[in-house]
């Protein structure tokens, strides 16, 4: 009988450790989630999706032994969707990705081709992959599309975008750090930075529930009043005077 007990309790013992081992803990790996072998260079964006999907940008070429060309799309679980084929695909890094709630995806970097086609900063895709044609900068006012790199991108509720970088010139009219274009491509001309910055570069964009922006870079003043590193910008692109950080010392990282 004695046997008979220890022998039950050890098999309920085994039980329990068993499936508490199965349990995902806190910080655990969710093995769940499986890419295979993944990217074969840098990651340096990602979306995610409203269906779960996530949407990934970097330097690669490859994905999980599938050519894969610096942007493509995962399942919930890491495996490649297949109804994502942007073709050749962008023809250099990209830096920044956003999902539009209509599932289209906006890119910017150091591309100068999409697909085999010459094309500006930044770009849109649609919901298989190809490129959206209709968003296109370079026929804003026909001016001309954002010159240097677009380091980050910010989608506003009402669906206008926000460029980041250094100097961003459009239509002809120069920006420092900082630009808006409305949802067709063409350039916000109600959105006035001043000078905006004039050294270093914004190379991160917060959007708050009031419209306002708030950017972070390398930069130390916005439209000619010192402000180190970070600002915040009214929904018309003026400063924010009322915003004071204090920060003095260390910078907001940039991208490489």
């Amino acid at each position: 009988m004695k046997a008979r007990f220890v022998e039950n309790v050890a098999v309920s013992l085994f039980f329990l450790l068993s499936s508490s081992c199965l349990d995902a803990q806190p910080g655990s790996l969710d093995i769940s989630f499986n890419p295979g072998t993944g990217p074969n260079s840098t990651v340096t964006c990602l979306a995610l999706e409203t269906n779960g999907q996530i949407v990934v940008g970097g330097n690669f070429t490859s994905f999980n032994g599938s050519s894969m060309s610096r942007i493509g799309r995962l399942n919930a679980d890491g495996s490649i969707d297949a109804t994502f084929s942007p073709g050749v695909g962008p023809n250099g890094q990209i830096f920044s990705t956003l999902a539009q709630p209509d599932g289209k995806i906006l890119v910017c970097g150091n591309y100068t081709y999409i697909n085999g086609l010459p094309w500006n900063q930044p770009a849109r895709f649609r919901t298989d992959g190809s490129l959206d044609l209709s968003f296109d900068t370079s026929a804003a006012d026909s001016g001309g599309a954002p010159a240097d790199q677009v380091m980050e991108l910010a989608l506003q509720q009402d669906g206008k975008v926000l460029l980041a970088g250094g100097t961003i010139t459009i239509s002809n009219i120069q920006f420092g750090g900082i630009a808006r274009l409305e949802t067709n491509a063409v350039l916000d001309e109600e959105f006035n930075t001043g000078i905006g910055i004039t050294n270093g570069l914004v190379a991160a964009i917060g959007l708050q529930s009031t419209g306002k922006i708030i950017i972070g870079g390398s930069f130390t003043s916005f439209d000619g009043v010192s402000c180190n590193y970070i600002a915040r910008l009214n929904t018309d692109g003026s400063l924010d005077s009322s915003f004071s950080s204090g920060l003095q010392d260390g910078a907001v990282s940039t991208p490489q």
